[in-house]
């Protein structure tokens, strides 16, 4: 399959910039031919990726596209973490009927090795992340999406269901989330690619178990339940001590050296 046809696209405003230009380096490190593959970035109103932000971006992926999304239910929706709204635009990975394959991350998260085998099950399956039981209990940290999805209604269904599920006095906690464990997904088939694509109850639950295993790191918890505190980003001043943080800022300082971002 022409690299091309596969799409790897994100979502990050200025205070994601950090994490989200970190993330692209890994995955340049650890991806054959990174650069061969499309590249999107979605941004939006609420989700505002500044002028000197997307240049550089450019340094890293010279030929990434900034979409400019525009969706009312996105903004109407009320949510409990005004902050994590940007998380919506997540759905727009449906609406990218271009391509064969498309592959979405958060810009929280790092690449540590080559995803390249889990990329390609998007051939086999529909739907491939890392889905504890059945597709509507996945983390949309990490997603892949095959070409039966992508020329399906599946969009035109998920934007249906927030319009009439999500509006009024609905109060959302996990935006994008929500809507893909909603069963609109059920019908598709799927791929488990366990914890090691989305290793993230570290930074949450303490658990470390499977670390050495891990493909991509998840610093997952931005948006915690009442009573809860979230999860610190690794390039917050409160970041964790441990040796995942530790990871990141290495590979931070390698991208800064490289690139001069």
């Amino acid at each position: 399959m022409n690299k091309k046809n596969i799409l790897f696209c994100t979502i990050f405003n200025d205070g994601f910039i950090d994490g989200g230009l970190t993330m692209i380096y890994s995955l340049l490190k650890n991806v054959p031919n990174f650069l061969d593959y499309s590249h999107k970035i979605f941004v939006s109103d609420f989700c505002v990726l500044s002028t000197e932000n997307r240049e550089r971006v450019r340094k890293l992926l010279p030929n990434v596209i900034f979409e400019e999304i525009n969706q009312d239910v996105y903004t109407k929706i009320r949510v409990r973490h005004e902050n994590c709204r940007p998380s919506f635009l997540t759905i727009d990975i449906f609406k990218q009927r271009d391509y064969n394959i498309v592959c979405y991350f958060d810009a929280d998260m790092l690449c540590v090795k080559d995803i390249t085998e889990g990329v390609n099950k998007a051939k086999e399956y529909d739907f491939v992340a890392h889905c504890q039981r059945k597709v509507s209990t996945t983390n949309g940290g990490f997603l892949i999406i095959g070409k039966n999805i992508l020329q399906s209604d599946t969009y035109e269904r998920m934007i249906y269901y927030m319009n009439h599920v999500m509006l009024g006095d609905y109060i959302s906690r996990l935006e994008d989330q929500e809507v893909l464990n909603a069963g609109l997904l059920d019908d598709f088939s799927w791929h488990d690619l366990t914890h090691s694509y989305n290793f993230r109850n570290f930074a949450k639950h303490g658990k470390w178990s499977g670390y050495e295993d891990a493909v991509i790191l998840h610093w997952a918890g931005a948006m915690p339940a009442a009573g809860e505190d979230p999860v610190p980003k690794p390039w917050s001043e409160n970041a964790l001590e441990d040796k995942a943080t530790d990871i990141w800022r290495e590979y931070n300082t390698n991208m800064k050296n490289e690139f001069e971002v």
